[in-house]
């Protein structure tokens, strides 16, 4: 579906339609434990509930100790090559923590995904925004050359954020479909391309005044105070050309404070021809930010996942 068509419906209440959505079943809901959380938290190799598999506190770069760690979860041994999702969590670049998106990854697991949860050092003198971009390239070049450890297929390859979270997300699209950006970053080309970008509760615009937005764009300004053009590509507005982004779903509701990003991203989508759809849930639901990870066992979750990867099944 194009343009920015918005479906509507009551949080807590069966999505309307059918129980197939893109002829693929719905997934059951299903939810952590803190207790299994923590213990996921701790490392090493374990197998979670409901056939949960995870590798945690995976160092993707040199100076792992400042939080440049990722997370792989998935569901059982692949007999092929699997599809693989990059996840940024709500806390991105303030307060990060992949633990607690540990639900909602494994709920993305349970569509045959391989999930890569990704986590960076929050914003500091000393790891500002380039750093947290360039930290993004780390993760996608660590997904390359560990490909074949996970059986990943680098042909089918998607990329979903949480609240500032989606900025990275939007940054990993920027990398793997545009030239631009990784031009004027200068560390060469993202070795495949994403298939499908998920923006919930998407917070993208770096001029909106908000709290932590502006401490993002204020440490954009500074990198684009020493280097002109990656400060601009940085800016997703800024961008002359993004024609090639892949189809992008985005998720939000009438009362969602980052509702006019979501909508300022969709007339960006329309201006460049990208074919996009919008999920928004009916008035006066509250969806807070982080919302998908909060109520990663609920059945709302899983169903709008499952429309998620509908729409990009329908649209390659």
């Amino acid at each position: 579906m194009n343009g920015n068509k918005i479906v509507a419906f009551q949080f807590g209440a069966a999505l309307p339609g059918r129980n197939l959505i893109g002829g693929t079943p719905l997934i059951p809901p299903m939810g952590l434990s803190d207790s299994v959380a923590t213990a996921f938290e701790r490392g090493g190799k374990r197998e979670l509930p409901n056939g949960v598999r995870r590798e945690a506190n995976l160092a993707y770069r040199e100076g792992a100790g400042n939080g440049y760690l990722l997370d792989v979860v998935w569901t059982c041994e692949p007999h092929g090559r699997v599809p693989v999702v990059f996840y940024f969590n709500s806390g991105s670049f303030h307060r990060s923590n992949r633990g607690r998106a540990l639900g909602l990854c494994s709920i993305l697991s349970k569509r045959d995904l391989v999930v890569i949860n990704c986590q960076f050092p929050d914003l500091s003198r000393s790891s500002g925004a380039d750093a947290a971009l360039n930290a993004v390239m780390d993760i996608l070049l660590w997904t390359a050359e560990h490909a074949a450890d996970y059986r990943m297929d680098l042909d089918r390859v998607y990329a979903a954020g949480s609240s500032y979270g989606a900025l990275m997300a939007v940054w990993t699209a920027l990398l793997c479909n545009t030239r631009r950006l990784p031009e004027v970053l200068g560390r060469g080309a993202v070795p495949f391309r994403l298939r499908g970008l998920g923006l919930f509760n998407g917070m993208t615009d770096t001029e909106s005044g908000d709290r932590i937005m502006r401490g993002i764009s204020k440490s954009i300004a500074k990198v684009e105070a020493r280097n002109k053009p990656l400060g601009e590509a940085m800016r997703p507005w800024a961008n002359h050309d993004l024609r090639t982004l892949p189809p992008v779903y985005q998720v939000t509701s009438d009362s969602d404070p980052s509702r006019p990003d979501i909508l300022r991203m969709n007339a960006l989508l329309d201006k460049n021809a990208v074919v996009h759809d919008t999920l928004e849930f009916d008035t006066g639901i509250m969806a807070l930010s982080g919302f998908m990870e909060d109520h990663a066992s609920g059945n709302e979750c899983a169903r709008i996942i499952s429309k998620m990867f509908g729409f990009f099944a329908g649209n390659q």
